[in-house]
């Protein structure tokens, strides 16, 4: 239809106002950030460790490795809302369906279901260390799995209209949000072209408002208690920026930052999951860093299209916010720009 012709060619004026965007602040890094590393659950990982899910002894393994590194926090660009396949409460159910049961071999494998319950092996990991669980938003209206992470601490209500707000959710379990209760969504919104060009560092489900994993990390990296909404005196509704303490994060209205980044794919330290597992990567390499685990097959997630590349994995653009938003190497609007804004969308509203 006509109306929705002119709604995409807003969205693809809209797409070129933040390119030029892009270019009119592009400028090179001051240092490279070496606070951040990637391990990935790579095809080598696959191959050698079995396919996904992994099995939460696995995965308690591979987050134990990290405490043994001494890495400064963990971040998953992975959700875990299945459990691991329980062999004893298979075998536990079967027998109780049937009409009578030893009493003695109910007890036993009572017993065994604890043993087997792996994903309390992964969740007794996470308590050793500061960490970070992904989760995602659903953008249809879908029944929520697993467990919400808690919400964000503000220092006043907050009463943001414009933000994004969500439905439904894919969580953790809830064992494993017991042991680590902080978590941040991993979603990203592509524009029509498909191109990433905005993260939303804060979203809105029910009353209560939920961060990003990157925000989530900076906010654990320097111990932020709690976030301020930076909004005009006369207009509480309308988000200029999120403030950490020290730290003022600029975002638009939504509570989206623009992307940037300090380069091409390939541009942080990234670690096939195997060598971690099995001790091929030296201690110094990950100690006292900010370690996302996440994975480069496209069946487990997704890759991301920017303006910097085409084939980002998710977890590289959430080690560009990190960073960008750690070092203060945020986009923001110069007037001219603004002006360009105003000009280009003004006759198709």
């Amino acid at each position: 239809s006509d109306m929705s012709t002119l709604q995409q060619a807003r969205m693809a004026l809209e797409a070129l106002v933040s390119d030029n965007r892009v270019i009119v602040n592009s400028k090179p890094w001051v240092s490279a950030n070496a606070e951040i590393a990637i391990i990935d659950i790579d095809a080598k990982s696959l191959e050698a460790e079995g396919p996904w899910p992994w099995p939460g002894s696995k995965m308690a393994k591979l987050s134990n490795k990290l405490t043994h590194h001494s890495a400064a926090l963990t971040a998953f660009d992975l959700v875990f809302s299945a459990p691991t396949p329980n062999s004893a409460q298979a075998v536990l159910n079967y027998y109780q369906k049937s009409e009578s049961i030893n009493p003695a071999v109910e007890s036993l494998l009572s017993d065994l279901v604890k043993k087997f319950d792996l994903d309390r092996y992964f969740a007794q990991g996470l308590r050793h260390q500061d960490v970070v669980l992904g989760f995602e938003f659903q953008h249809a209206f879908r029944t929520s799995l697993g467990v919400l992470p808690n919400a964000l601490p503000l220092k006043s209500p907050a009463h943001l209209r414009h933000l994004h707000h969500e439905t439904s959710f894919t969580g953790n379990l809830a064992t494993l949000h017991q042991a680590a209760p902080v978590g941040g969504f991993i979603n990203f919104g592509p524009d029509l072209d498909g191109i990433v060009r905005r993260a939303p560092l804060v979203v809105r489900y029910g009353q209560e408002l939920y961060a990003s994993l990157a925000l989530q990390c900076v906010r654990m990296k320097l111990l932020n208690q709690s976030v301020t909404l930076d909004t005009p005196k006369d207009n509480a509704e309308h988000l200029r920026a999120l403030i950490l303490d020290e730290l003022r994060l600029p975002v638009n209205v939504k509570g989206d930052l623009f992307l940037s980044f300090r380069g091409p794919p390939g541009s942080f330290p990234s670690y096939s999951a195997t060598d971690l597992l099995h001790d091929k990567i030296p201690a110094k390499q990950l100690e006292g860093k900010i370690v996302i685990i996440g994975s480069s097959a496209p069946h487990i997630r997704p890759r991301i299209h920017t303006l910097a590349g085409r084939n980002f994995t998710s977890a590289e653009v959430h080690a560009h916010i990190i960073s960008s938003l750690l070092s203060q190497q945020i986009l923001s609007k110069p007037r001219g720009v603004r002006s360009f804004d105003a000009f280009l969308l003004l006759g198709v509203r």
